[in-house]
């Protein structure tokens, strides 16, 4: 790394240091900045859902009414109320379009659009009174529900300890108040029939102990101003015409004489009037969360402006101080990177005329190329007749500390390579004339001795695996005849198995055949038994009929015998012969009821004989599905057997190519002297 790149990393670390610091907070701002802004377009999406909340309020009160009245009570309100509710729905559905927000959020307002989509439904079907009070009731009361849920999301949402406590009273707020508008729907259906229930007076206490509850809990939660102003609420005209109503119904069980439509129109007002109190509070939480945000904002660009400002300054003045360093650095670097890149060592290049702390290193740096080019010289004529193949040339000369112990090393290498180069020249003259059995006698140190070690290691080796190569070959020949013996006598057997193979293919294909004409006469029997079954049936059929006929039969010649009686001796033929019609008709019946047992039992054995047919088709059917699966065997067999019979041959072919080779090298083998 160079210098300037050194001092500029000493600089940039506490620079780093300040920037990352500056970061962090920026960031800490922006996100306290950007954490206002989506708890701003919550609220504002509060805003938009507690709008419609309190339209949905009083169409779900005059629903209420109307279907408890049986469609005389609201008729003509409640369409005008539709027609305000389809107002806020429609701002709410363009402004959840444009919407974007946490995951949890987004899911939730799908939720809600998906329970919407159902209004026209339940519209329709309390127009036509095709759907109870408590059903409609309750499809309302879920809604406002999950409308109002959104503001539990901003509250999970904000990270501002006022703006969720804003919020969570307005949760409480927005829920006491839904509980207002169940009460303006339960209570006018109690005007509308001038009675209360049991199951209506345990439902509004129910209501009116948690809206007590989401009140005080709105109250402990709350700024002083809300409670102020709640409290103000409370005293207002109408809001006390609605509690006077109300104990009304609590204070007897009927007769009220109060319109339904002046209860809600009462009711109504005061649940205006904790709307009035519900904008109230969310335009105060927009303000706080937009000044908040504001701030975070201001904070973040003072935070980014000043920290940019205060690196930029002392940027600024340490670039200077290094660039003045740097360029005195620079103007020597460069004078030593001519002498290295030209390689010519001239002193008169280094030393300048600038009086500093660099012009002690010019002079040394000048003295040392001096040195050097005196060595550079001498070593670069010896240099040169070595590159001419004369290893008899020395460097001479008188040289001080480490350049003379330098000379004394390349004389001495230089002498060492000449010893070297003439013993391996011997070695090779004998290796070339094929006698292997020559080593290096001289000893050496270093990369030298370790070259002619390798050299005499490899000769002992080459030698070695030579006879070795020899001794193989020869084991080789031998096991490549076993192996092409054994080839051929392989390559037979599958011949006899592709025969075999195709006998068995022409087999599976008559078996086939054979399979098929049993099917065919099996499925004939089949349709036979069906045949029998039939006819027994109709055989059973005509003996129910003789049976009855004989029955009829016998009861006539009765009646035949009593009218016989009647007539005293007259009618004493006609007697005998009414008996032998009864007795014949008994005779009949019980022929007739034999062959029905006996029609009875030839039927069973049928059954039989047909499910064992069924049994039959079944088992020729799995096995002609054996008989084609073991036909899809043979081919794949015999295909197989055809690919290893082409492989075999290969496999003689490569045999034969390794034959000829070893033949070969074991000549070559044989121009050594081993």
């Amino acid at each position: 790394m160079s210098i300037k790149k050194r001092l500029l990393v000493s600089v940039s670390v506490p620079l780093l240091f300040l920037l990352a610091l500056s970061a962090l907070l920026s960031v800490k701002f922006w996100q306290e900045y950007s954490s206002n802004r989506e708890v701003l377009k919550i609220v504002e999406l509060t805003e938009v859902s507690t709008a419609l909340v309190h339209e949905l309020q009083k169409e779900r009160g005059m629903s209420a009414g109307y279907i408890g009245s049986s469609g005389t009570k609201f008729t003509d309100l409640l369409p005008q109320q539709r027609k305000e509710t389809d107002k806020r729905l429609a701002r709410f559905r363009e402004f959840v379009s444009e919407f974007r927000g946490p995951q949890s959020v987004m899911e939730r307002i799908s939720y809600i659009v998906s329970q919407l989509d159902r209004l026209p439904e339940v519209r329709n079907k309390v127009d036509n009174l095709s759907v109870s009070r408590q059903e409609a009731v309750s499809y309302y009361t879920s809604i406002n529900k999950s409308l109002i849920s959104l503001i539990g999301y901003a509250v999970k949402n904000s990270d501002n300890l006022q703006v969720g406590s804003r919020l969570l009273a307005i949760k409480e707020f927005s829920s006491a108040k839904d509980l207002e508008g169940i009460k303006r729907a339960l209570i006018s259906v109690v005007f509308a029939k001038d009675s209360l229930s049991r199951e209506l007076l345990v439902r509004l206490t129910d209501i009116r102990g948690m809206e007590k509850a989401y009140l005080d809990s709105f109250k402990t939660i709350a700024p002083d101003k809300y409670v102020m102003k709640f409290e103000k609420i409370e005293n207002e005209r109408e809001f006390l015409e609605a509690e006077r109503l109300e104990e009304l119904v609590f204070s007897r069980e009927g007769g009220y004489s109060v319109d339904p439509e002046h209860w809600f129109q009462v009711q109504t007002q005061k649940i205006n009037l904790l709307k009035e109190m519900e904008d109230f509070m969310t335009s105060e939480v927009k303000e706080v969360a937009g000044s908040l945000a504001s701030q975070a904002l201001t904070k973040f660009s003072a935070t980014l402006g000043g920290s940019l400002l205060i690196i930029a300054f002392t940027a600024f003045f340490t670039l200077r101080t290094i660039n003045s360093v740097n360029s005195r650095i620079e103007e020597v670097v460069e004078k030593v990177v001519d002498i290295a890149q030209s390689m010519e060592f001239k002193a008169t290049q280094l030393v300048s005329s600038t009086q500093d702390e660099f012009r002690r290193l010019e002079e040394a740096l000048s003295r040392m190329v001096s040195s050097l080019s005196a060595v550079v010289e001498k070593v670069g004529r010896v240099i040169h007749k070595l590159s001419k193949g004369h290893f008899d040339e020395k460097v001479e000369g008188e040289f001080h500390g480490d350049i003379k112990k330098l000379v004394e090393d390349i004389n001495l290498s230089l002498e060492n390579l000449r010893k070297a180069v003439h013993s391996i020249k011997e070695v090779m003259e004998a290796v070339s004339r094929g006698n292997l059995k020559e080593r290096i006698q001289d000893t050496f140190d270093g990369d030298l001795g370790e070259l002619t070690s390798y050299i005499n290691s490899s000769l002992d080796s080459l030698h070695s695996l030579l006879l070795s190569i020899r001794e193989d070959i020869i084991n080789v020949t031998t096991n490549v005849a076993s192996i092409t013996t054994s080839v051929d006598e392989t390559s037979e057997a599958i011949r006899q198995i592709s025969e075999e193979t195709l006998k068995a293919k022409n087999i599976s294909i008559d078996m086939k055949e054979a399979i098929e004409n049993g099917k065919r006469r099996v499925d004939q029997m089949h349709e036979s038994m069906e045949g029998i079954v039939k006819t027994s049936k109709d055989i059973t059929s005509i003996t129910e009929t003789i049976i009855n006929i004989a029955e009829q039969t016998n009861l006539l010649a009765l009646n035949a015998a009593i009218e016989a009686a009647r007539a005293g001796e007259v009618g004493r033929g006609f007697a005998v012969v009414a008996d032998e019609v009864r007795r014949l008709a008994e005779i009949s019946g019980n022929a007739a009821k034999e062959i029905a047992n006996l029609m009875e039992r030839v039927l069973s054995a049928v059954d039989k004989g047909k499910e064992a047919s069924d049994e039959v088709v079944k088992s020729y059917r799995r096995i002609e599905e054996v008989t084609g699966e073991l036909s899809v065997v043979i081919d794949a067999i015999a295909t197989a057997m055809e690919e290893q019979s082409r492989a075999v041959d290969i496999i003689r072919d490569n045999i034969t190519d390794i034959s000829r080779s070893t033949e070969r090298m074991e000549k070559n083998i044989r121009k050594f002297d081993l």
